[in-house]
């Protein structure tokens, strides 16, 4: 849901008067900053619906699959996205909903079966797992360039992924703030063509254990849709997450895609998210 889905752009850091703001300054390399700030702001349609087939696949082999309904409403740079389990009995299944108050803040609330009522999201709930898959709900979190110092590792990298190659920049990104995030930094491949990014891995650093991979994210398969306005949209049809300590992996198939339509403004609401009977 990623990180398909994390868009857009922001700035915060200000030339002040001060010595001490400026040091506070993200360092970046100019050429990976651009890069990433262009990842960002791809274009988005104004709404997009599409469904995601996910299969939790555990380290002894077993497979879970889910089926959700995606929703997404880009207005005045703003990102609103709504999500809901389809079941095989029609009865309601765990809903998410994350709406940006503002560039820089995303309200993520969550309601699964059982649970009383919906729960707001804190920033120690953003580095735990979404629904149980190997992927974290801060990827739900629009990404900023400005959320990380950048560096870039190579302009020309060549790599494969289901026989397929892809060229890309590979840049390295230090996370700013931690309070949303559990690893230390991230290595992104992102593909020249779409600037989509086709391979991450998050790792996480300490003394005490050294540098450690802990997951890594692939794009399995990109293609294109085309919105009901005619415009052409690049896409991933097809992503994973495995968690290199468990060996758990999520994979995701996004399918039935529907760009332009308009999508009912109750959807990204606290009522929606709320009601059990939609």
């Amino acid at each position: 849901m990623i990180l398909c889905h994390f868009i857009g752009k922001k700035t915060f850091f200000f030339l002040s008067m001060t010595s001490l703001l400026l040091a506070a300054r993200p360092v970046h390399s100019d050429t990976a900053y651009h890069v990433t700030d262009v990842m960002c702001a791809s274009e988005r349609p104004d709404y997009k619906k599409e469904s995601l087939i996910i299969e939790n696949i555990g380290n002894d082999g077993a497979i879970i699959t889910k089926k959700f309904a995606l929703y997404e409403k880009n207005s005045d740079g703003l990102r609103n996205i709504a999500a809901e389990e389809v079941t095989q009995t029609g009865k309601t299944g765990a809903k998410i909903l994350a709406l940006e108050k503002s560039p820089s803040k995303t309200e993520i609330t969550v309601n699964e079966p059982g649970m009383k009522s919906p729960k707001k999201l804190s920033s120690s709930d953003m580095k735990k797992s979404a629904f149980g898959t190997t992927f974290l709900f801060n990827l739900l979190k629009k990404q900023s360039p400005d959320d990380d110092n950048h560096e870039m590792i190579s302009e020309k990298e060549k790599i494969n992924i289901n026989s397929k190659s892809y060229s890309c920049w590979k840049i390295k990104s230090v996370p700013i703030s931690k309070t949303v995030v559990d690893y230390s930094y991230r290595i992104t491949w992102i593909e020249k063509e779409t600037h989509l990014p086709v391979l991450i891995q998050f790792y996480s650093e300490s003394k005490k254990t050294g540098t450690v991979l802990l997951r890594t994210f692939r794009i399995e398969e990109l293609g294109s849709v085309t919105s009901t306005t005619g415009k052409s949209y690049d896409v991933w049809k097809q992503c994973s997450m495995k968690d290199e300590t468990s060996g758990n992996i999520t994979k995701i198939h996004a399918d039935d895609f529907l760009f332009g339509n308009f999508i009912p403004e109750s959807i990204f609401t606290s009522s929606w998210i709320g009601n059990k009977n939609n």
